[in-house]
């Protein structure tokens, strides 16, 4: 026989959880699962709907599908303008690692689109954000020779940026970069 004592906290517990929907609307909806239909790896479908709903709720959905929070990253890192806009409008609605990762790519993107992130440095990324080293907890920059690799190639794309507009951006950045070596080395122990 079940003591009463041990009955009402069950009983408190299974009314915390079953009174919101019993008294919720019968035409409300709640939505209990992500829909990945809803942003079908479009930056401008989720910049849609992070002005419709919020950065915070977007972001929230979309990190809780890991397979298309990861083709999001990828899509940043390529340096389409739609994508960088995208990250910028999100960026605000992330934290912990979201906001890490998502500032990963951005600063992956810098080689392939230099210009383009310089730019949206003064919307939103700091330089020293977006200029840092390679993030050496990833695998392809894991050793001293690859994450200098890849700091180098960075390098010699920030370069690239002749924009009068930008001088600045690209002169802070590179100057980060100069700094990074240092790091690396720390990082690494050399």
């Amino acid at each position: 026989m079940v003591s009463h004592r041990k009955l009402v906290p069950v009983l408190s517990i299974a009314a915390a959880l079953l009174l919101p929907l019993a008294c919720k609307d019968p035409g409300e909806e709640i939505q209990t699962k992500y829909d990945s239909a809803r942003y079908s790896g479009s930056a401008d479908a989720i910049i849609k709907e992070i002005e419709a709903r919020g950065a915070e709720i977007v972001a929230f959905e979309i990190t809780q599908n890991p397979s298309e929070w990861r083709e999001i990253l990828e899509s940043v890192a390529r340096g389409g303008d739609d994508w960088l806009d995208a990250a910028l409008a999100l960026n605000p609605g992330t934290s912990g690692n979201a906001t890490d990762e998502l500032t990963v790519a951005v600063r992956r993107a810098l080689v392939q689109a230099p210009g383009r992130v310089l730019s949206r440095a003064r919307a939103g990324y700091c330089i020293r954000c977006l200029c840092d080293v390679p993030d050496t907890r990833d695998a392809r920059y894991a050793t001293f020779l690859l994450a200098e690799a890849e700091r180098v190639r960075r390098i010699a794309a920030v370069k690239t940026v002749e924009d009068g507009a930008l001088s600045g951006a690209r002169d802070a950045c590179l100057a980060e970069f100069e700094r990074g070596r240092d790091k690396l080395k720390r990082i690494f122990g050399r």
